[in-house]
This record gives structure tokens, sequence and C-alpha cells, in this order.
């Protein structure tokens, strides 16, 4: 197999598959000039929560951030009243922060059989510990 035309067929597929993206996503979302810097961070957190170097772990990922985007401000509006709806796009953040701060490489890099509860609320104490030294420093 050729791989120059591989190289070539990959970048005609996904550039086919950007320009069909953009051109369906205004059918369901209102867009304006700066709905790239939304759609940025919420495809940046879905890529690292899911690995940056695994094609499923980004698809697994996005799905996973935008399904909890959706029903996480669906709960807290349903709780707290609709004014929780215009922080709807502070979610992909945390998921972005989360991530990073207790697993950089993504849930595609974690060995699931080595996973413990002890190792869990050790990555937690950590966070909550970095967290309070962030807070407390200013």
């Amino acid at each position: 197999m050729n791989v120059h035309h591989v190289h070539i067929a990959s970048w005609f597929i996904s550039g086919a598959l950007a320009g069909l993206a953009g051109a369906i996503i205004p059918l369901w979302i209102g867009t304006s000039i700066d709905y790239s810097d939304i759609l940025l961070v919420n495809v940046m957190a879905g890529s690292v929560l899911g690995g940056l170097t695994s094609i499923t772990g980004a698809i697994v990922g996005g799905f996973i951030v935008a399904s909890a985007q959706k029903s996480l401000t669906y709960t807290l509006m349903k709780t707290f009243g609709t004014w929780v709806g215009s922080y709807e796009e502070l979610i992909p953040i945390v998921f972005l922060f989360t991530i990073l701060a207790i697993e950089p490489n993504g849930i595609m890099a974690i060995k699931w059989k080595e996973v413990s509860v002890h190792g869990v609320k050790d990555s937690l104490r950590r966070l909550r510990e970095t967290l309070r030294n962030l807070l407390t420093s200013e």
C-alpha cells in the first residue's frame, strides 16, 4: 500500500468531515462568531478526558463530556433554578482541570486492573491539598 496515497486520503477524509460538521452544527445549535471558542473548550475537554494518544479515547471522552454537560446542567437547573443554565459552558472546564490534576494522560491510560480504592482516595487527598494550597497562598 502506498503511504503517500493513505496520507492524502486521511487528509481528504478529515477535511470532508470537518466541512460536514461545520455545515450541520448550525442546524441544531445557534451559532455566532465566537462559537468556535466555546466548541474548542468542549473538544479539548473530551480529548484530554479520553487521552490525547487514543482516537477511541477521544470519542469516549467527548461522549462523556457532552453527556455530563447536558445532564449536570439539567439536574442543577431542576435543583437550583434556571439561572444555572448560563454556567453550562463551565462544566467542560471543570472536567479539563480535574482530569489534568488526577490523570493527565486521560482515562484510556488508566490501568483499570490496578485501580484500588486506596489509590483513588490518595489521589483525591492530594488534589484537595493542592487546591487548598492554591487557595490559601493568595
